[in-house]
């Protein structure tokens, strides 16, 4: 349990309010003797709390690198739900690397340009050229895609490189740390230790909520709609 380990202050965490009622957890995301204390950067064990596009590009990029990595999803399957998402040159240059390019190609759209129209009369206001413009520019090309598809092309690439990388219903609940690493916790009383914590999980996040305190979010004030229209309309 958590009280029987050693805690120290984190320098990363200014939330000293405990996670569970009773207890003081004082997280860090990283053991201080596998990189502070002059040791290795190869091969740490690595935590990822959440299978979403994040947490699986981390996972496919710290699996090439050479780190131990287990992903930890509390759904009970692997899938994604949302609409379209773009994909500019900086993510592509990552998703490159990773030999995923094609595949995204295959699936996704390389729009020509963004256009702003007047919503009554449909003149054209401004113009942003994509596809070739785009790549020339910044290297990679610009590619909008479902996140359904995109998800599915980056999970089936973690499990090529680790089959058993991905645990299903596995929801976290908190996190400890000590001297020798961090702790996992999940609500059906297990847990996993590693030597660094990624957390991925989303809005609600876990990992954010035990380190910087259950922090509201703030609207914006801001709000889009989005619709598709027939073009000769």
């Amino acid at each position: 349990h958590a009280s029987a380990a050693p805690h120290r202050q984190s320098r990363w965490s200014p939330c000293a309010q405990a996670a569970l009622p009773g207890e003081r957890f004082l997280p860090i995301l990283v053991r201080t003797n596998a990189i502070n204390g002059g040791g290795s950067m190869e091969n740490l064990k690595v935590i990822i709390v959440g299978a979403g596009l994040g947490g699986l590009t981390a996972a496919a990029c710290l699996i090439r690198a050479g780190h131990d990595v287990e992903v930890y999803e509390q759904a009970p399957v692997l899938a994604e739900v949302g609409a379209g998402i773009q994909i500019s040159a900086n993510p592509m240059h990552v998703l490159a690397d990773l030999g995923l390019k094609d595949q995204i190609m295959a699936v996704g759209v390389r729009p020509g340009a963004y256009v702003f129209r007047l919503h009554d009369t449909g003149e054209e206001l401004q113009r942003f050229n994509l596809a070739a413009d785009h790549e020339r520019m910044h290297g990679q090309p610009y590619n909008q895609i479902h996140r359904a598809d995109l998800h599915e092309i980056i999970a089936a690439k973690v499990l090529a490189l680790k089959p058993n990388a991905i645990r299903l219903n596995a929801r976290a609940t908190h996190f400890t740390e000590s001297d020798t690493g961090v702790e996992l916790f999940f609500a059906d009383g297990t847990s996993a230790k590693g030597d660094v914590l990624v957390g991925s999980d989303g809005l609600k996040s876990v990992v954010r909520r035990q380190m910087f305190c259950d922090q509201p979010a703030t609207y914006t004030g801001d709000g889009a709609w989005r619709i598709t229209v027939p073009i000769e309309r």
